[in-house]
């Protein structure tokens, strides 16, 4: 409730979208470091991915053999040990699912774990089209999943409205961080 939430979260006030964006990812870098299950969450798509972009290049260093493939939501760089999101039910997992990439086949197959019950997955992009990065996801698409830390970039058109929705994800610590130059209030 609001006592657990007030006594859990950590909010961030930056000039900008753009350095608020910046500021939640080098949080969620540093909980991912430290071992925990942790989530990125905003409420568009567009920074959606931008901070998979930015939560990339923080982890690079874990990220293997890289190959571009062409999905649902343009070409997309896929390394050994990236983060990725199943865009629709496939391989008997859901809309929703994370995994792991394992290999790149030579066939441009993926062989994926899914990442809640370790099965391993192969993907054919040939088929299904509908995966991209998942170390960001929307508000809505979180639900159901329960991390360790939650990290929501809040946006003036959900501020009050979805924060809540978000913050239920979180086990430990929610960080909610925003712009001046896009929430006021």
């Amino acid at each position: 409730g609001p006592e657990w939430f007030r006594a859990h979260s950590t909010w961030g006030e930056f000039p900008t979208h753009d350095a608020a964006r910046a500021a939640l990812v080098r949080s969620w870098a540093g909980a991912a470091r430290a071992g925990k299950s942790a989530l990125l969450v905003a409420s568009r798509n567009d920074d959606v991915r931008a901070m998979n972009e930015l939560a990339r290049a923080a982890v690079r260093s874990r990220i293997g053999e890289e190959r571009v493939y062409a999905t649902d939501f343009g070409e997309r760089t896929f390394g050994v040990g990236d983060v990725l999101l199943g865009r629709e039910r496939a391989h008997g997992g859901v809309n929703g699912d994370l995994y792991t990439l394992a290999a790149h086949r030579d066939d441009g197959r993926l062989e994926l774990v899914r990442r809640r019950d370790k099965q391993r997955v192969v993907w054919d992009l040939h088929e299904q089209r509908a995966i991209d990065h998942g170390y960001a996801t929307t508000s809505y698409r979180s639900q159901g999943r329960t991390v360790d830390s939650v990290f929501v970039l809040a946006a003036s058109v959900e501020a009050r409205r979805g924060i809540y929705v978000d913050v239920t994800r979180a086990r430990e610590e929610v960080t909610i961080a925003y712009g001046k130059d896009e929430v006021r209030d």
